[in-house]
């Protein structure tokens, strides 16, 4: 008879931790992998069938169930509220919640629609694909004009604005000293001082995703 393994996944938004048991409770495997479709899914199939995967409810949660079901002999979505050895865990905590303006909603929105940080070059289009980014156009001998992206994802382009907004109004992070500097320094309008702190938040978002790191606030620079 073969062995049963039921791989459970904590997901965060940058980063998943996997464990791996048999059916008489014995832990076989742990692991951590980047919150991608790509590197979860190499995992999973280096666990013996039958396999058999679970995970919580959430904002990811339909985003995983769509890529993972073809690679497990079952899924399972679970309801940490119904069920109260989860819901009353005081360690639960997400790291990527310490960015200022991001919490998991807005982390969560930031990750599933992009799906994976390798769709993007650099980080130009990348602010273009969020709408805060420019594009400069011109036809024949007319002058160039430079305007912000109009072709651009509507739910992200909420989000990381939002996500500056927030930014900003804490206060005391990296992000609301650029805005300040921006604005008193740079000689920027309001509106353009925020974009630029959108284009911060989502480089710093992209760079943690690509690296796999956690938020490091001296790693945020003045630089767009």
């Amino acid at each position: 008879m073969r062995t049963e393994h039921f791989i459970a996944l904590d997901v965060h938004c940058t980063t998943t931790d996997m464990a791996v048991m048999t059916r008489r409770g014995r832990l076989t495997e742990r692991l951590r992998c980047r919150t991608a479709i790509p590197p979860l899914v190499e995992a999973i199939r280096g666990i013996r069938r039958p396999r058999y995967l679970t995970f919580e409810e959430g904002p990811l949660a339909d985003w995983l169930l769509r890529n993972l079901s073809p690679h497990a002999d079952e899924v399972l979505v679970c309801q940490p509220r119904c069920n109260q050895l989860i819901a009353k865990d005081s360690d639960k905590d997400d790291r990527f919640q310490k960015v200022p303006g991001v919490k998991w909603i807005r982390g969560a929105t930031f990750y599933a629609y992009l799906d994976t940080p390798w769709r993007f070059h650099g980080k130009s289009p990348l602010w273009r694909y969020l709408g805060i980014g420019l594009e400069r156009k011109h036809s024949g001998s007319s002058p160039m004009h430079v305007r912000v992206s109009r072709q651009a994802n509507r739910p992200l382009k909420d989000m990381i604005l939002g996500a500056a907004t927030t930014a900003i109004a804490q206060a005391n992070n990296p992000f609301a000293k650029q805005y300040q500097h921006w604005i008193e320094k740079g000689g920027l309008s309001t509106s353009n001082a925020r974009r630029n702190v959108a284009r911060s938040l989502a480089t710093t978002l992209w760079g943690m995703w690509k690296n796999g790191s956690e938020y490091r606030p001296e790693w945020v620079t003045g630089r767009v």
